[in-house]
C-alpha cells in the first residue's frame, strides 16, 4: 500500500533525514582543531624563534626592566627618562611577569611568552569556531571550515613568534564579537556584563580597537526584541559603562602622571597617520 510517508509533504520528510551534527561531532571538531593550532604555534614558537625576540620590543621590555626595577612604568624617550605612556599596559606587565619569574631578558622569559601566545592563538581560532557557529547557526560545519582556516593560516601561526600585542587583541575583539552574537549571550545581563568586561580589557591591550566597540555595542543593542525599551538600553548601558570602568584606573593614571587626559597611550593617534602616510615603510615610531 505504499510507504507510509507517501502522504507526507517533502518538506516534512527532509528535516528528519538531513545530517545535523550532533555535540558529539562539534566537540570531536573543537578537539581536533585545537590540537592542530596548538601543534603548529608550537613548531613556529621553536623553529623559528632564536631566543632573541626581546629586541624586537625594546621599549616594552625597558618598560617591563623598570617596573620589576621599582621605577614604575617609565622608560625613556628622546632622552627623557620618566614616566611614559607610549604603551598600553598590558604588554609591558606581562613582559615583566615573565622576567620575574625566568629572568629580565632572558631566553627563558621569551620563550615563556611564546608558548603562552600559542595556548592564545589556539583560543583564537576556537573562538573564530563559536563567532561562526553564532553567526550561521544552521550550518555549523562553516564554523569548522572556518576554525581550520585561522588554525593553519601562515601570519595566525607566525604572530605567536611576535613578542607583540597582535594575538591578544585578535583573540579578544574575535571573543567580543562572538559574544554579542552569540544566542547565549545576547539581550542578557550576563551578555552585558561579559561584553564589557571584554571591550574593557581589549582597549588596554590595544586601543586603536575602540573602533571596533560602537560596532559590537550596535549589534549587540539589535538583538533586543525591543530596542527602545528600559531593559534593553539598560544592558547598552550596562556594556558601556563596564567598559569605562575597567579602563578608568589607567585613564586617571595618565591624567596624574601627565597633567593631561591621556587615552590608554599617547601614540593613539599615531597608527591613524601611519597607515595614511604613503612614505611610511617600516617606521615604528616618530617624535610627538
Amino acid at each position: 500500500v505504499g510507504n507510509r510517508f507517501s502522504i507526507l509533504p517533502r518538506s516534512a520528510i527532509l528535516p528528519t533525514i538531513r545530517p545535523v551534527m550532533t555535540t558529539q561531532r562539534r566537540i570531536v571538531c573543537l578537539v581536533l582543531l585545537a590540537g592542530l593550532a596548538l601543534g603548529l604555534r608550537v613548531w613556529a614558537a621553536v623553529g623559528l624563534s632564536d631566543g632573541e625576540a626581546a629586541i624586537l620590543v625594546p621599549e616594552q621590555g625597558r618598560i617591563a626592566e623598570n617596573l620589576l626595577a621599582g621605577r614604575g612604568f617609565s622608560g625613556e624617550f628622546l632622552g627623557a627618562d620618566g614616566p611614559t605612556s607610549q604603551q598600553a599596559p598590558f604588554y609591558p606587565l606581562l613582559l615583566a611577569s615573565a622576567y620575574a619569574l625566568f629572568g629580565v631578558g632572558s631566553a627563558s622569559a621569551v620563550a615563556a611568552v611564546q608558548l603562552l601566545q600559542c595556548v592564545v592563538g589556539t583560543g583564537l581560532a576556537l573562538a573564530v569556531v563559536w563567532l561562526a557557529w553564532s553567526l550561521v547557526p544552521t550550518r555549523p560545519i562553516l564554523g569548522c571550515i572556518a576554525g581550520l582556516g585561522a588554525a593553519v593560516y601562515p601570519a595566525h601561526v607566525s604572530m605567536v613568534v611576535d613578542l607583540d600585542v597582535a594575538v591578544w587583541a585578535a583573540l579578544l575583539l574575535t571573543l567580543l564579537l562572538a559574544v554579542v552574537a552569540s544566542p547565549y549571550f545576547r539581550a542578557t545581563r550576563r551578555g552585558a556584563i561579559l561584553a564589557g568586561a571584554i571591550s574593557g580589557i581589549l582597549l588596554l591591550v590595544e586601543p586603536v580597537l575602540a573602533l571596533a566597540l560602537p560596532v559590537c555595542l550596535l549589534v549587540f543593542w539589535l538583538h533586543e526584541d525591543r530596542l527602545w525599551t528600559r531593559a534593553a538600553l539598560g544592558r547598552v548601558g550596562l556594556v558601556a559603562g563596564l567598559t569605562v570602568a575597567v579602563i578608568l584606573p589607567w585613564f586617571l593614571r595618565g591624567w596624574l602622571v601627565h597633567g593631561e587626559p591621556v587615552f590608554i597611550k599617547s601614540t593613539f593617534g599615531y597608527a591613524f597617520w601611519q597607515g595614511n602616510n604613503p612614505t611610511i615603510l617600516d617606521a615604528d615610531k616618530v617624535p610627538g
